[in-house]
């Protein structure tokens, strides 16, 4: 290891035998002992408060994670973080401390992680890296949703889309610009604004539909969002016509598909929620 280059766990992932030996047999106890004598080689070399040691010490934490021993990870994440404030912004530290913003909303803890993910966000920006950033910024929204900021997650939305907008108009910048599309929609409809929802819904199915065809199993999921939104909004019978026309997409994509891919579980949970309430639906209209 060189004292005077920047630091990365290993550069490199121990094949599976070496973490076994490692392990006494144990993959995961491989892990764990390989992580925390890449922190000890950093710390012997670069000393207990260099920012260098940002990287193994999350590499750490994300084991003990992996492991489920949440109790052990948040200080190391939380060290390492530290750490960050004093380095040279790079996307990497960007992703990392959003991948602790994560792991704090994900255990409940978001005011916290608000503060990680609005971190993270100028790291990124600050090295211009537009990758991270959407990706970011998308996590982001999603934080500011959960605590009712419906209001700044569009705001994070419409700077996704400004950002798919700039880039190339390849497929996957057409992806990114219809998650946003309904990120904001989704948004719009938190702040009873429907309409407005509409309209995007509308953009970001018409992109779609170009992108993919009528038939892509990305459509039905995206009508069923939209059926979604739709009840939410007090439009029943509407959301019924999205529903109806969602499981049709669903099945025509699984009568193109091999058998296995039939079996895929997220479009089976949706076809089943889409199947009970459209019977439901068809009950209701029988007894009215």
């Amino acid at each position: 290891m060189e004292d005077d280059g920047e630091y990365e766990l290993c550069g490199t992932a121990l094949h599976e035998a070496e973490l076994l030996k490692l392990g006494n047999g144990d993959i995961a106890r491989g892990q764990l002992v390989y992580a925390q004598r890449e922190l000890e080689r950093a710390e012997q070399a670069f000393g207990s408060s260099d920012p260098r040691l940002a990287v193994p010490l999350w590499s750490l934490a994300d084991v003990y994670e992996e492991m489920g021993r949440f109790e052990d990870a948040e200080p190391l994440s939380r060290r390492a973080h530290e750490l960050t404030a004093s380095s040279a912004p790079n996307s990497q530290l960007a992703t990392r401390v959003y991948g602790y913003a994560l792991r704090l909303s994900d255990r409940g803890k978001h005011v916290e992680a608000m503060a990680l993910y609005e971190s993270a966000l100028k790291l990124a920006e600050s090295v211009a890296a537009a990758d991270a950033m959407t990706m970011l910024l998308g996590g982001y929204a999603e934080a500011l949703r959960r605590v009712g900021r419906s209001g700044d997650a569009e705001a994070a939305y419409r700077r996704i889309l400004a950002l798919a907008k700039e880039r190339s108009r390849g497929a996957a910048g057409v992806f990114s610009m219809i998650a946003a599309l309904q990120g904001v929609a989704e948004s719009q409809g938190d702040q009873g604004r429907f309409d407005d929802a509409e309209a995007c819904y509308e953009g970001a199915l018409s992109e779609l539909v170009r992108l993919v065809g009528e038939g892509g199993w990305k459509v039905g999921e995206l009508l069923d969002d939209w059926a979604k939104l739709r009840r939410r909004a007090g439009q029943p019978e509407q959301a019924h016509a999205l529903e109806v026309r969602a499981l049709r997409v669903f099945r025509h994509h699984l009568s193109q598909v091999d058998e296995e891919d039939t079996r895929d579980p997220e479009i089976q949970n949706r076809i089943a929620s889409l199947t009970s309430r459209i019977a439901m639906a068809n009950r209701r209209a029988a007894g009215s």
